[in-house]
């Protein structure tokens, strides 16, 4: 990689500490740095691709001596694991993230992953139900089921929020303050995604949803 010139002695050093650096010891600085991840999920997600695929693999190769061919090998190594379309794309994609880090601070030349893709990945069909099969299943749920789905449909809560559905979070003006979700994976109140603890928004209160609220309080 040339130089530029007249690049203070000060920006070679430090260019030339990031590029001796493990992958595993740039990644783990690399993800100490995302502040701006604030959801629980991303964060745990982050967390064991990096431990459970991206260490084991890459994690002792020094950042400027990673070529492309090193990425194709990985992303090979993934298909012999059988690990499914949807994860490889999300374990490159956190794998890309950090390389192009890596070259906006100068340990890497020039992106490694230009060009590079994994195997193409189509999600499942959504069906979004219809008002009548929501109504139909509400009134054929058990009530804690049902007042799940009429807090889905009444006021566009995610699954989470309407798990942790609370009454005291009713506020005047047929309002609803939502507050906290119920993790997919813990079972317990959490943040709301992409919030920070403490911070909500309020969405309307159908009175539909406010007398179901009102009669699974009593």
């Amino acid at each position: 990689m040339s130089t530029p010139p007249n690049v203070p002695a000060a920006v070679l050093e430090e260019r030339h500490r990031l590029g001796r650096m493990t992958f595993t010891e740039y990644a783990e600085n690399w993800r100490t740095r995302q502040r701006h991840i604030v959801d629980y999920s991303t964060g745990r997600n982050h967390r064991s691709h990096l431990t459970a695929h991206l260490h084991p693999e890459l994690g002792d190769h020094r950042m400027a001596a990673t070529s492309p061919m090193t990425i194709e090998c990985f992303i090979a190594g993934m298909e012999r694991r059988s690990i499914q379309p949807g994860a490889q794309r999300n374990i490159y994609g956190l794998l890309r993230t950090a390389l192009l880090d890596a070259v906006r601070k100068g340990g890497i030349g020039t992106d490694l992953a230009l060009g590079i893709k994994t195997r193409e990945y189509i999600p499942p069909r959504s069906i979004i139900p219809t008002v009548e099969y929501a109504t139909t299943d509400t009134l054929a749920a058990d009530f804690q089921p049902g007042l799940v789905i009429t807090m889905l449909h009444g006021c566009g809560l995610l699954n989470g929020e309407a798990r942790a559905v609370n009454i005291n979070n009713v506020i005047p003006d047929d309002a609803y303050r939502v507050t906290e979700q119920i993790h997919h994976n813990t079972y317990r109140p959490a943040p709301l995604k992409h919030r920070w603890p403490g911070e909500f928004r309020d969405t309307p209160l159908p009175h539909t949803a406010r007398e179901a609220l009102e009669r699974f309080e009593q």
